[in-house]
């Protein structure tokens, strides 16, 4: 048990660092990352609503639920990262920002894969 802690501790240290002194550009470089994450995100929520549309009118409210739960933790992390309390502790730049992004375009993938599936067994059965 002590040798899985110490591997565990010693894997998950590469994944940390200090910042001593900011490489210049960073910031912008994490703004445009969450910029290109939020236009991919919102491009696949059109498709989401699209898709569902095409098959199943009456039930538009599903991915407007998933969504909405998908996009409670990315929108509040958004907020907290603005107003300075959800910084990452020694990290450069906006870490914060890029997460957020990437967090949101996951779990909007995730709802386009099940509209996805749903859309081709609703074909299917034709």
């Amino acid at each position: 048990m002590k040798f899985l802690i110490i591997l565990s501790l010693f894997i998950l240290s590469f994944t940390t660092q200090a910042c001593m002194f900011q490489p210049e550009g960073l910031v912008e470089k994490h703004i445009q990352q969450f910029l290109y994450f939020l236009i991919a995100s919102v491009i696949v929520f059109f498709l989401i609503f699209i898709i569902r549309y095409l098959h199943n009118k009456s039930r538009i409210w599903v991915p407007t639920i998933a969504v909405l739960g998908f996009g409670y933790f990315p929108f509040t992390s958004y907020i907290l990262e603005y107003a300075g309390l959800s910084g990452f502790s020694g990290a450069c730049g906006q870490p914060g920002l890029v997460y957020t992004g990437k967090f949101l375009l996951v779990g909007l993938s995730v709802i386009l894969a099940y509209e996805l599936f749903k859309y081709f067994k609703y074909r299917c059965k034709l």
